[in-house]
């Protein structure tokens, strides 16, 4: 696994539709989850996430992997509070993923920062 300081590759919808994410679950977990970069950073959105196995495990233990365009990152997860950042991860998801407008970023959409590790 490589340090990464410019995740915009992963904008590209065609090359990373979405990517994978695994978990330290006392066994390897993977997910597909939207992914994003905005300002050079990763970022990893979910809906009605609060409960949710991946989430969870991530904040529990936020040592992980993640897998855009099949190439693996050894990253840690940090989960967004900060509404303003939110808001602008939430229009950079919406860009890739709808092409434009984002609408209302709904209250149980998270969103996780990955950083290499």
């Amino acid at each position: 696994t490589n340090e990464v300081n410019d995740w915009s590759f992963v904008n590209d919808r065609e090359a990373v539709p979405l990517c994978q994410v695994e978990v330290d679950a006392g066994l390897p977990y993977t997910v597909n989850v939207n992914c994003m970069s905005s300002e050079e950073k990763l970022y990893v959105s979910c809906s009605k996430c609060e409960g949710k196995f991946w989430s969870s495990r991530a904040i529990e233990n936020p040592v992980g992997y993640v897998m855009p365009g099949g190439k693996v990152y050894a990253i840690n997860f940090s989960r967004i509070t900060d509404e303003a950042e939110l808001s602008r991860i939430w229009s950079v998801r919406a860009n890739k993923v709808a092409g434009g407008d984002a609408g209302v970023r709904p209250n149980h959409w998270w969103s996780f920062q990955l950083t290499s590790r």
